[in-house]
């Protein structure tokens, strides 16, 4: 185990099979998925999936992120346009 991550965390870098599981899809499903773009393809010359490029693309595809405030900061500068208080 890697210092840093517990024994319940999958590892950054995933084999085909071992990526396919963690999307919760079969192999072939898989493959078609990131034949149409929709999951990043295997990192260059080795072959493996970054588990956080997964992550990225599943939360595109899912619309999270999408226009949503990047830290409690901007959620507060949003609430004080939204409510008249701007500079």
């Amino acid at each position: 185990m890697i210092d840093g991550q517990s024994a319940a965390d999958p590892p950054r870098l995933l084999r085909k099979k071992e990526a396919a599981a963690y999307c919760g899809v079969s192999t072939p499903t898989f493959d078609k998925w990131v034949a149409a773009g929709s999951l990043p393809a295997a990192l260059p010359g080795i072959g493996r999936w970054d588990r956080n490029g997964i992550d990225a693309a599943i939360n595109r595809l899912s619309g999270i992120g999408a226009g949503a405030a990047e830290s409690p900061d901007d959620d507060f500068r949003q609430w004080l346009e939204a409510n008249g208080h701007t500079n």
